[in-house]
């Protein structure tokens, strides 16, 4: 009877150091595992953020210049003129980025300026919310045939998609 005894004791003591054997692997495998894992740089996603502001603060730099004909600079560059637009982008952003600009309300999305297609991986998009007085938009979603597209006072978001490749 005592030897039944021990044989409990020791078979307890033998699984309790083989769960801690069994814990200690898991957690030095959980650690390789985490430690060979590739991090994204903090550069990688820096970049992206930087074109973004840097295009949003032309946006709402533009709707806060006032106009003669329109309610703001915006204004007039989305309804009448996109060179206004496109000439503050190009003095803010390095010329090693491109963009494309549209401008969206629940229903359509309008092409303003159309530069080439962005790359999925690496670009970055600066939204804009704007009240925008009316007018005729250039629709440049075919650059071969552009067409004029009414649009109505409302409230409209204007996108600038960047990305990595040289303008021109």
């Amino acid at each position: 009877m005592q030897n039944t005894g021990r044989l409990r004791n020791d078979e307890r003591g033998q699984m309790f150091i083989l769960e801690v054997l069994t814990a200690g692997l898991l957690i030095i495998a959980a650690i390789n595992f985490i430690t060979t894992l590739p991090a994204p740089t903090q550069g990688s996603t820096l970049y992206l953020h930087k074109w973004e502001l840097s295009g949003k603060d032309v946006l709402r730099a533009l709707d806060n210049l006032p106009s003669n004909k329109y309610m703001s600079s915006l204004d007039e560059g989305i309804c009448n003129d996109i060179d206004i637009v496109v000439d503050e982008l190009n003095e803010s952003l390095p010329a090693t980025l491109s963009y494309n600009i549209y401008l969206r309300n629940r229903t359509s999305t309008i092409t303003l300026y159309h530069s080439g297609i962005p790359s999925t991986s690496s670009s970055a998009r600066a939204n804009y919310i704007a009240y925008i007085s009316g007018g005729y938009c250039k629709d440049w979603s075919n650059p071969l045939t552009p067409n004029w597209k009414a649009i109505g006072n409302g409230v409209y978001e204007i996108s600038v998609v960047i990305w990595h490749e040289a303008r021109g």
